[in-house]
């Protein structure tokens, strides 16, 4: 399978939609059934999240992450961009300032 790299994105949705697209051209397999079949998904929520009427949950961005073998930073990255999509603007900032500052703990170099 191809995996578009996460972080040129900055919607959640378009690196789904183009994960779905790549994947399809490469044959007839991959289709929506396919991946609503290994996610344990229903097709329709794939669809629903591609065209914007319904935004995933952290559990199924988790189901995704782990299926398409994304790395702890990528599906990191993967769930800040579904929770940025999902929350209000209230509340990014706050989450944006956690969230940077968890990642960044997690790659300094100086941690013992």
């Amino acid at each position: 399978m191809k995996v578009p790299d996460i972080e040129t994105y900055s919607d959640y949705r378009e690196f789904f939609r183009d994960f779905i697209d790549q994947n399809k051209a490469l044959g007839p397999k991959y289709s929506y059934r396919y991946f609503a079949k290994k996610l344990g998904w229903p097709i329709s929520l794939i669809h629903d999240v591609i065209s914007g009427r319904k935004s995933l949950s952290i559990t199924r961005c988790l189901e995704f992450s782990a299926f398409a073998n994304l790395d702890d930073i990528k599906t990191k990255h993967f769930v800040f961009l579904c929770i940025d999509a999902s929350v209000s603007d209230t509340y990014k900032a706050t989450i944006a300032r956690l969230f940077c500052n968890k990642l960044y703990s997690t790659l300094d170099p100086k941690k013992d």
